[in-house]
């Protein structure tokens, strides 16, 4: 939610009403087949600049939806961080700021990543 705009939602119509046991969230560079893969944001891997100094890519104040109790905080503790490039790409759950939910930062620089 953004200026009491909800960004990022999808309606129930799209997908099956029958919920879900999982939640991903996920990011993608892809460039020409034989190609050096692009970086993806600003080509900085997350862990090495944090928020402040210009990480990459991010996403906060995560949520989603569960019937009955409405919108709930995403928890890093919850999520199994995966890279299939970790030396060319990573992603990093971190807390943002107190009371402001946590925050999914990603990216890196790409390069000869051998995907």
């Amino acid at each position: 939610m953004w200026r009491k705009a909800i960004i990022g939602y999808w309606p129930h119509r799209l997908y099956s009403a029958q919920g879900a046991s999982q939640v991903y969230f996920g990011g993608y560079a892809g460039g020409l087949d034989g190609a050096v893969s692009p970086q993806m944001g600003a080509g900085n891997f997350p862990r090495s600049v944090g928020f402040r100094g210009g990480a990459s890519c991010f996403m906060k104040q995560l949520k989603y939806f569960v019937d009955g109790q409405g919108l709930v905080d995403v928890a890093s503790n919850d999520f199994e961080e995966y890279v299939s490039s970790p030396k060319c790409y990573d992603v990093w759950f971190r807390k943002f700021e107190l009371g402001s939910g946590e925050m999914l930062t990603f990216g890196g620089p790409g390069g000869e990543c051998g995907i």
